[in-house]
């Protein structure tokens, strides 16, 4: 198992990009017959690689995992080469630039290298052959690296040891065994493909513990696309949908606690012999030896028929309450979605623009936020929040 992980951590690529897992089970095919250690110095990157600077592979911090992933288990697979096309005597990388990189940070001054010979092949040729190999490296599924993952755990080996054999936190351990231990709806939504990001699937299982009918509705809604900038906007819904509940609820345990002391107060003594409150907007009233539950209404009828005196202000809460109907064509909150350079988004109602003709709007794909010119914005919909 631990030269599955060590295979895992020298792969030379993101583990978002590694080789397929099945291939851990057996030993790695060498891509030509021998290969020799090479003076790194004498080696040079190709500027015509299919990956550029900004690709995720080359950033810092993917380069810094790689190295220490090196650092510990060993170069495993040699990087391939081939003779400099314009300077003697030297080397140009045809795969291996992030292992590369990674055994030079590492201080490395001799790397192994297979020393292809590209005869007559084209700089396109060699550029198509680049793409290839890196076509060819699919990378495992974030359950295939869970169950890699939970083997090494039942054979005793810590997550800590597992962080530090392939290059990543113990956190991203932990993200990972999460899927082995997943509700059946939230599998089988991953499972059938509605949801592949491993981070996405982990916030899903957090709020499904509280609020699976929302995430169950989430997940069923036709057309829904589940990116983490939608998901950052399902998490705020139910944030509000949750503040909006409980300032309902203390609207009511404020109207029934105000509502049982003028009762209490006003009504006759001769009539009712106790008052306690039984629930929200409810009060038992003992009568003689009968006993009944009255709400909120019933019991303003009940004082005015004894002929007690109501507060005004109470009253006329009552009134305003009553005429609280809700409205189907009136929205309660509204989502104004729309499309902006090229990507989906919603006009923020809550902020205030610093000028006429511009609006705040956040991307759904990311939640980044930014005022723009609305010229240049494109309604889609106006829906319910």
């Amino acid at each position: 198992m631990t030269d599955q992980l060590h295979t895992i951590a020298s792969s030379g690529l993101a583990l978002h990009e590694i080789g397929d897992l099945a291939g851990l089970l057996s030993e790695q095919p060498k891509e030509a017959s021998g290969y020799a250690e090479i003076d790194i110095n004498l080696i040079d990157e190709d500027p015509a690689q299919p990956r550029t600077e900004f690709n995720p592979g080359f950033s810092a911090e993917s380069i810094a995992e790689l190295a220490e992933s090196i650092d510990n288990s060993g170069l495993l697979q040699p990087i391939t080469i081939r003779k400099h096309p314009e300077i003697e005597g030297r080397y140009m990388i045809k795969d291996g630039a992030r292992r590369y990189r990674a055994s030079k940070q590492n201080g490395a001054e001799k790397i192994a290298a297979i020393i292809e010979d590209e005869g007559d092949k084209s700089a396109a040729r060699v550029k198509i052959e680049q793409l290839i190999v890196n076509l060819q490296k699919e990378g495992n599924t974030p359950l295939e690296i869970a169950h890699t993952i939970a083997t090494a755990l039942e054979e005793g080996i810590g997550k800590k040891t597992i962080s530090s054999l392939i290059g990543k936190s113990p956190a991203w351990v932990t993200l990972h065994t999460t899927l082995l231990k997943l509700p059946a709806e939230l599998d089988a939504a991953y499972k059938a493909g509605k949801v592949t990001d491993v981070n996405i699937i982990y916030e899903l299982n957090k709020l499904y513990k509280t609020n699976q009918d929302d995430v169950m509705a989430w997940l069923d809604t036709p057309g829904q696309e589940f990116t983490r900038g939608q998901l950052k906007l399902f998490q705020e819904y139910l944030k509000d949908k949750k503040e909006n509940i409980g300032g309902i609820q203390d609207a009511n345990n404020e109207r029934t606690d105000n509502l049982s002391d003028t009762s209490n107060d006003d009504l006759n003594s001769d009539q009712v012999s106790d008052t306690a409150l039984t629930g929200e907007g409810e009060s038992n009233i003992e009568v003689g030896e009968h006993s009944l539950v009255a709400t909120g209404d019933e019991q303003l009828q009940s004082a005015e028929s004894a002929g007690t005196s109501i507060d005004p202000e109470l009253k006329q809460q009552e009134d305003s309450e009553k005429k609280k109907v809700v409205d189907p064509s009136k929205f309660k909150k509204a989502i104004v979605q729309i499309w902006h350079d090229g990507r989906p988004g919603r006009i923020m109602l809550d902020k205030r623009p610093s000028t006429e003709g511009r609006g705040h709007i956040k991307y759904d794909d990311d939640g980044h936020e930014l005022e723009v010119d609305l010229g240049e914005v494109k309604l889609l919909a106006v829906l319910e929040g």
